[in-house]
């Protein structure tokens, strides 16, 4: 072929293939609406796109934010797997996202409550050692202005931002105070605190309850903290709360299992396809006290992993009621322009091969939780201050477990 024919052919070839395009293009357009698929890619999902945007330009009362719908949209598509634990995030969200899972914030150490009654900004609770417990805030305050801004109108976000806009900064806090007749002003810096996910303390018979919250970044660190601060007290039995801990870090929470167990698999992994993988533990060095897991029905994924493994091994016993069922695990996908999509990833079976989702772990000892009449009755007691009231008789399920330890 020379290179006349060559060419000849180059040019005949593309107008057959642009008519081609043509032709699907406008037969496309042609098929009924509901009769072609309509996958996300594909121009009858362009063409409907076009036609929602044309009657919002035309109909729509108010201004309408294109960056907004635009986000929307991919919310959506991710949406539309209808898994609860699949989402989309901005990098805005993303950031908010990554620093819960640190267990660190941008804050002042406050957690703050808008009150219904007359919309004042109240300070529920002071973390210790955080620069507002350092400056002298206290539970109960009324917070009245922040960095020379009045918060009378706000709503809890927009103090929380307004803090946060000051991070690193010293700003002045104007607040009311119920012994104070005047408003009281104190300095405080926003920085980065560490949120608090563990506590622990010695109850009755030597016996330590350790409680884990969530399984953050810092959680690990905490646990080993805390633990070896009970062990100093005289520990010689323990308790691990993992009541209402929705989980976490699969990795924060085989990290705290690696200190309680002996070598080996603490939790293992499955993909689409099959795919194994395992997550080992090294193995426990000095680990020998008789424990109790508590659990309820609130106890979720990387709780139940770590429940799951103190069980299959036999080195605790399981105490409560059965727990969430959430069997699956979530990776994190980064986008170009710094947004995040989370995706349900794999399946995940305790050690001895157990598959929880959607069915919880049963615990080796199935205690009700205390009713709400129970749990009012004790309150009330402690509010009258019965000193000698057990903080455990108002709890069935701590009794029980301390029982399992004296036996």
């Amino acid at each position: 072929m020379n290179k006349k024919d060559k060419t000849k052919w180059f040019i005949g070839g593309a107008a057959v293939a642009l008519l081609a395009a043509a032709l699907l293009y406008f037969g496309y357009m042609l098929i009924p609406d509901g009769v072609r698929p309509a996958a996300p890619d594909s121009l009858q999902a362009l063409k409907k796109t076009k036609q929602i945007e044309r009657v919002i330009d035309r109909y729509y009362l108010g201004d309408k934010d294109l960056l907004a719908q635009t986000e929307m949209m991919y919310t959506g598509l991710v949406a539309g797997l209808e898994d609860p634990y699949s989402r989309y995030y901005t990098e805005e969200q993303y950031q908010e996202l990554k620093n819960q899972r640190a267990g660190e914030y941008t804050g002042i150490g406050i957690t703050i409550a808008q009150q219904a009654a007359d919309g004042e900004i109240m300070i529920l609770d002071v973390q210790a050692e955080s620069p507002a417990d350092r400056a002298g805030l206290k539970a109960e305050d009324i917070l009245v202005s922040v960095a020379g801004r009045d918060v009378s109108g706000m709503t809890t976000s927009e103090v929380v931002s307004l803090i946060r806009e000051n991070d690193g900064r010293e700003i002045q806090v104007t607040l009311m105070r119920d012994k104070e007749k005047d408003p009281v002003t104190v300095n405080v810096t926003p920085g980065t605190v560490e949120s608090v996910t563990v506590t622990g303390e010695i109850i009755a018979d030597h016996t330590g309850l350790i409680r884990i919250s969530r399984f953050a970044g810092v959680t690990a660190d905490q646990y080993r903290q805390i633990y070896a601060d009970l062990k100093k007290q005289g520990m010689e039995k323990m308790i691990l709360d993992l009541r209402g801990n929705g989980g976490g870090l699969v990795e924060s929470a085989c990290s705290i299992a690696e200190t309680i167990l002996p070598e080996g698999v603490i939790v293992y992994e499955e993909d689409r396809s099959g795919n194994r993988r395992d997550h080992n533990g090294k193995g426990a060095e000095d680990f020998n006290l008789p424990l109790a897991v508590l659990v309820d029905g609130n106890t979720a994924s990387a709780a139940e992993i770590l429940t799951g493994a103190i069980q299959d091994y036999g080195v605790g016993t399981v105490v409560g009621t059965k727990t969430y069922g959430k069997g699956i695990v979530q990776n994190l996908f980064h986008l170009s322009d710094g947004s995040v999509i989370q995706l349900t990833v794999t399946h995940y079976y305790t050690p001895k091969g157990s598959d929880i989702h959607e069915k919880g772990i049963t615990p080796d000892l199935v205690v009700e939780a205390a009713d709400e009449s129970a749990q009012t009755a004790a309150e009330d007691a402690a509010a009258a201050g019965d000193a000698d009231q057990d903080s455990s008789v108002d709890d069935p399920q701590l009794q029980a477990a301390l029982e399992v330890l004296m036996q």
